[in-house]
């Protein structure tokens, strides 16, 4: 009598209890296999019927990769039955993915693929089959049309449907809330693959790349700066050691100068707050974040406003200790002591820079105030007054206040931005304005200035700044967009006028 190298029934629910930590993770795995099918779009659906007891979830994602024909299509049902086993080429490698993560949330999933649109081929697996001993092979493919709510979403001859139903294991009860943190986590995961024009959705909404470096924010925020250059190291390729492979490092500073005073709560909502670590990207795609090769160094709060990412690709998968379920590494020790060597005093000489921006920060709040910022204070009583509502501002809490309790702010400093200017109302109720002196128009009247010319210009032109932006916020309202494009684009201008 022989013994089954594995117990089908009891291997189906251990294998539910292991790899994925999070939904978003276990979704994520199917996004990759998209990716790696060549898809630009990737749409996602939560959907719910019932409440309490009767809740059901069902969770889909469709593609318009190259899809499956059948035999390629059963041999992604199977725990490592992938055609692309070990392909260190692209997202996948072990053939796990399709299969695991779908039963690690849903008892049953449905996988619909097609290389010509009228030829939908269909196979399934269900997890309470499998205990029964009813089901031990993947069901041969078999022609079968796609359900409706997915046929009219399909705009090509190519692609991929996968459904997971009777989702028992999901994180959330509510399919709303399970899509909302959906966005923020693959918007992070495939920042990439979005940038490069590719298309995720999630219940018809686009899902915006979200970048943890800061280089990229959303309108009105002035970006990260980079802190030196990339740090570029080799490894010899375990699989092929007389090859090397590439290790990319990057650092980011927060722009602590224009931020320091955002409410805790748009902290939050940036992910500033508890943010600090290391973005691990492997072949375009972040398969995790955390405290990872900084040797001795020890996270602090003041770590969140800086930020390393480090990238690399599948042939180091070994140094990293990737997992098949790309949620998470365990580096080996050659890789932590190597990256620890650099990162660490990187890492120590950023928290000191932040330390002393706040410092400054700090000291600059306690000057008085000028000659132009007192006038407009006291000039503030005389003007028509205006109720700011503070949630209009990307930068601010949901109350308002009048405008004849408006204080004045104004600093000439360096921006990492083709603005003359920027501005924004703090939670104290001041309007701070931030000139930027690296632009032409700075350079170039300040540096043909004479001393004693100096301070009535400059009266003057503090004055200019604090009208400017008084002005956009008495226009703050649905038209905030545009005022910012008239900024910028003025800003723009006046630079090539005062261009060679």
């Amino acid at each position: 009598m022989t013994t089954p190298l594995v117990n089908e029934q009891r291997f189906i629910e251990a294998t539910r209890d292991t790899g994925y930590r999070s939904t978003s993770t276990a979704i994520a795995e199917l996004v990759d296999n998209a990716i790696q099918a060549g898809a630009s779009i990737v749409r996602i659906f939560t959907d719910q019927t019932g409440v309490g007891v009767d809740r059901e979830i069902s969770i889909a994602v469709l593609d318009n990769g190259t899809g499956m024909d059948t035999l390629t299509l059963s041999m992604a049902m199977q725990f490592a039955g992938s055609t692309r086993f070990n392909d260190r080429s692209g997202l996948g490698r072990f053939g796990m993915g399709l299969p695991n993560s779908s039963v690690s949330q849903a008892r049953r999933v449905d996988v619909y693929s097609w290389q010509d649109r009228g030829k939908v081929n269909h196979t399934y697996l269900d997890v309470d089959e499998i205990i029964k001993g009813d089901l031990r092979s993947v069901p041969f493919p078999r022609r079968k049309p796609l359900p409706n709510w997915a046929d009219k979403h399909v705009r090509k001859r190519t692609g991929t449907l996968v459904a997971w139903s009777r989702c028992d294991r999901l994180d959330n009860r509510k399919a709303t809330t399970i899509a909302d943190k959906l966005h923020r986590s693959l918007g992070q995961k495939f920042r990439y693959y979005l940038w490069d024009g590719n298309k995720i959705y999630i219940n018809d909404t686009l899902v915006a790349p979200f970048d943890p470096m800061y280089f990229r924010v959303r309108t009105g925020l002035e970006s990260a700066r980079p802190f030196g250059g990339t740090l570029t190291l080799e490894f010899r390729v375990p699989a092929d050691p007389h090859r090397t492979s590439s290790v990319e490092v990057r650092f980011a500073e927060l722009p602590i100068d224009a931020w320091y005073d955002l409410p805790l709560e748009t902290r939050r909502e940036l992910g500033i707050t508890k943010g600090a670590g290391v973005s691990v990207v492997r072949s375009g795609r972040e398969i995790d974040h955390g405290w990872y090769f900084m040797g001795t160094k020890r996270k602090e709060n003041y770590d969140d406003w800086w930020r390393c990412e480090v990238r690399f690709e599948p042939e180091l998968d070994e140094l990293f200790g990737v997992t098949h379920s790309k949620q998470e590494i365990n580096p080996c020790n050659l890789l932590r002591f190597e990256l620890s060597q650099h990162l660490e005093g990187i890492a120590q000489s950023l928290n000191s820079r932040v330390r002393m921006a706040f410092a400054a920060v700090k000291k600059k709040a306690d000057r008085p105030p000028t000659e132009a910022e007192s006038v407009a204070e006291k000039r503030e009583q005389k003007l028509p007054a205006l109720s700011i509502p503070l949630k209009s501002n990307q930068k601010l809490g949901s109350h308002s206040f009048s405008s004849k309790r408006l204080k004045y702010r104004l600093d000439f400093e360096s921006l990492n931005t083709p603005d003359l200017y920027v501005w924004s109302i703090r939670k104290d109720g001041t309007l701070s304005i931030t000139v930027n002196q690296n632009h032409a128009f700075c350079e170039q009247l300040f540096g043909t200035l004479k001393e004693a010319e100096h301070c009535v210009i400059r009266h003057r032109l503090e004055c200019l700044f604090l009208a400017l932006a008084r002005a956009e916020l008495a226009c703050t309202d649905e038209t905030t967009a545009d005022i910012r494009f008239f900024r910028r684009t003025f800003g723009n201008l006046l630079a090539t006028y005062l261009g060679d």
